[in-house]
């Protein structure tokens, strides 16, 4: 993955050259912004929530880094982090499919109707049981799930000591 983040913020330094010249050229603040925007920050959000998971510190500080950089050179408006950009691209892909169209759509769990607090989405959360201990007794051959009742026995005895 550090070769990735790599590739993609060497593609960015190679197109400052590009905001640089243009700069010299008279461009004003808000045009820099938007070739900026087209150019680099796209590219940099571009399936970032498919390798952003991946990221570690270094290659963070490396990216903020980069970020800062654009706005030290007045490429950009405002300060952006790659963390802003994580949630934000991360939000956005999880806006689009919720909509039943989403290619994705199926994977999430169903609906649910309920006059509870309103909640961030509209889905049913996983159930949970604890049953563990039954499914366990029944897949595993008898020795085996009587040695693991007396271990489950004799840890509460020990617990309760």
């Amino acid at each position: 993955m550090d070769s990735h983040v790599q590739y993609i913020l060497s593609q960015c330094s190679q197109r400052l050259y590009l905001l640089k010249m243009l700069k010299h050229q008279g461009v004003t603040k808000r045009q820099l912004a938007v070739v900026t925007q087209s150019i680099i920050i796209s590219r940099i959000l571009y399936a970032l929530p498919a390798w952003s998971g991946f990221l570690i510190a270094e290659m963070i500080n490396r990216s903020n880094g980069y970020l800062k950089r654009l706005k030290r050179f007045g490429y950009i408006e405002f300060s952006v982090t790659i963390e802003d950009l994580i949630s934000k691209s991360d939000y956005e892909l999880f806006v689009r499919m919720c909509l039943p169209g989403h290619s994705l759509y199926h994977l999430l769990p169903s609906s649910r109707i309920s006059k509870l607090r309103q909640r961030g989405h509209s889905f049913l959360l996983p159930e949970y049981t604890t049953d563990l201990h039954k499914i366990i007794c029944c897949t595993i051959t008898p020795p085996v799930c009587l040695t693991l009742k007396l271990w489950a026995i004799s840890s509460r005895i020990l617990l309760h000591i």
